[in-house]
């Protein structure tokens, strides 16, 4: 009798046992990248594993990149994107295969990783006076584009002048965009307002 009892006990648990987590109306399911593949459900995006387990739970923060076979976020490098808005305005930061944030939020706009390597906008904050009447700090903002390591560390700036903005959710309305294109290791080429091409040696921080 107790041997009969553990044998249906075991009946019931094998499906459990045997097959991973059923998700269930997703709306969109992306190539697998960097062995992980974003689901969109409900206008949020998961990720799963090969084994179809959801490794990284829905979330409305993820950022999402243009492929061919369509528009989800992705990990590449063992990074993937998100964006947290910060009095109105977004900024990127990037999350590890466990959902943890290991490049916080703080750049106007990003690439995706590639040979470990990311292309962010970095805004500066430099104050210029004081202002007696509001009793606050004046400031001004711009900002570069700059190469950064999978940990956030910058490597190298690609574009030498700053770009000044003002750092108001009424004039970021959306992300500035990425104006340099990262040849190789050592070439960067710098789209200009006349609508050329500038290649320059790209220079790291020792």
């Amino acid at each position: 009798m107790k041997n009969s009892f553990y044998i249906h006990l075991f009946i019931l648990i094998l499906p459990f046992i045997c097959f991973s987590q059923s998700i269930k109306n997703i709306d969109f399911v992306a190539p697998f990248q960097d062995s992980l593949a974003a689901v969109k459900k409900d206008n949020q995006w998961g990720f799963i594993d090969t084994k179809g387990d959801l490794v990284i739970k829905f979330r409305d923060d993820l950022t999402v990149s243009s492929f061919e076979e369509g528009d989800y976020p992705a990990f590449s490098e063992n990074r993937c994107q998100f964006t947290e808005e910060i009095e109105g305005i977004k900024y990127f930061g990037f999350i590890d295969k466990s959902g943890k944030t290991v490049i916080k939020p703080q750049f106007l706009n990003a690439s995706n990783f590639k040979n470990k390597m990311a292309t962010v906008i970095k805004v500066n904050t430099d104050t210029i006076g004081y202002n007696n009447i509001l009793g606050k700090p004046v400031v001004k903002h711009d900002y570069f584009e700059v190469l950064i390591n999978t940990e956030g560390k910058i490597l190298a700036y690609l574009t030498q002048k700053p770009k000044r903005i003002v750092l108001s959710a009424e004039f970021v309305k959306n992300a500035p965009k990425i104006t340099s294109k990262l040849l190789n290791s050592n070439l960067v080429a710098i789209w200009n307002e006349d609508k050329s091409w500038d290649i320059n040696e790209v220079v790291y921080i020792d």
